[in-house]
């Protein structure tokens, strides 16, 4: 599992337990407590900076083409983090 960080229609920011390689293609289902809906996503790592020495990494994704469904599931998540911060500073 692993800690969001950072959202937009376009990518993401997650806290990893591992280092991944830029241009490493990843898999990811974001499920969250707060919205029924799930959602599979694909993308590519931009990068993966060591925030702890071998325990903590800052990995940024790029999304591929995300389908309408997916999308309509990140804007709820994305209007979640911009209420909880107070601030819209997540796309």
């Amino acid at each position: 599992a692993s800690q969001l960080q950072n959202i937009s229609l376009e990518g993401l920011c997650l806290i990893t337990g591992k280092a991944f390689s830029t241009g490493t293609r990843l898999g990811i289902e974001l499920r969250t407590p707060f919205l029924s809906e799930f959602v599979h996503l694909k993308g590519t790592v931009l990068d993966s900076r060591e925030k702890i020495k071998n325990i903590i990494y800052e990995t940024r994704v790029q999304f591929d083409d995300v389908a309408q469904p997916s999308k309509d599931v990140l804007t709820k998540l994305i209007e979640h983090f911009r209420n909880e911060k107070g601030h819209g500073n997540h796309e």
